[in-house]
């Protein structure tokens, strides 16, 4: 997020790396009740979109994300992610704001505000469930953004937009 600091989809380790930290340890998250009582990983790819572009020097800036999510909970198994942030946005460094919302393949909603921070092609965030399904459960997200080449554009210009994937945990 704010990510959209080098679009580098290929470089998800360091992104996973930074979202570790944020993650508590082992898989027995707690959350309200039901399916998800222990908690919910999720698997994400889709694309950031920037108007203005992320370039080498970090500047204030705007990103879309749109986005499919695969889960392991059977309440909440598939979702359509969007949302927008803003914040210092760079190519190889940065810090955002973002608010998401998931739409639910059950028809409920969630939405997060989320705290992001971003190196090399990699995001890391952490938020918190405000509104909707699952209100008061912590996320944490780590992706890697762009692809080959988006070094090359960055330096020359700016990146407009990208793809990235990576995974999502609910607890």
């Amino acid at each position: 997020m704010k990510g959209l600091i080098a679009f580098a989809g290929a470089s998800g380790t360091a992104a996973v790396l930074a979202a570790a930290a944020l993650i508590p340890a082992g898989t027995a998250w707690a959350s309200p009740g039901g399916d998800h009582a222990a908690g919910n990983a999720c698997s994400v790819a889709g694309s950031l979109s920037s108007p203005q572009g992320v370039s080498y020097a970090p500047t204030d800036g705007t990103y879309d994300v749109k986005g499919v999510l695969d889960c392991t909970s059977e309440e909440f198994s598939h979702g359509v992610l969007t949302g927008k942030g803003k914040g210092l946005l760079g190519c190889f460094g940065g810090f955002s704001e973002a608010v998401y919302r998931i739409e639910w393949s059950n028809g409920k909603v969630s939405e997060i505000v989320m705290k992001s921070g971003d190196f090399t092609y990699g995001t890391g965030s952490y938020g918190t469930v405000t509104k909707g399904a699952l209100t008061g459960s912590h996320v944490g997200m780590a992706w890697g953004r762009y692809a080959a080449g988006a070094e090359y554009k960055c330096a020359q210009d700016a990146v407009h937009s990208g793809q990235f994937a990576g995974g999502i945990g609910i607890h």
